[in-house]
């Protein structure tokens, strides 16, 4: 089974991938998840968390911004985007 971490960390990889270009990442979700053994109640929670992020993301993005200092969001690394997008979305 599957811990929380693990599931927070498919959901990285599925916000790296979409900010990637792959914007039919939404589509594979299931396939990806299954991949990782991410199961059950795991499953829930990490397509939860996804779901969240990318409903919300033009003001999770907005949220990151505002607190960038001297620092343009386009130089973040696809990564690290994707840690702040799901952190960001996770305490709003």
């Amino acid at each position: 089974m599957a811990t929380r971490h693990q599931a927070r960390m498919a959901v990285v990889s599925l916000l790296y991938a979409f900010d990637l270009g792959n914007g039919n990442i939404a589509e594979h979700t299931d396939e990806i998840l299954e991949e990782k053994k991410i199961r059950n109640k795991q499953k829930d929670f990490a397509l939860t968390l996804y779901e969240g992020v990318m409903k919300n993301i033009m003001p999770v993005d907005a949220a990151i911004v505002k607190h960038l200092k001297e620092w343009d969001f386009e130089r973040l690394g696809a990564i690290e985007r994707a840690t702040l997008r799901l952190a960001t979305a996770i305490l709003a």
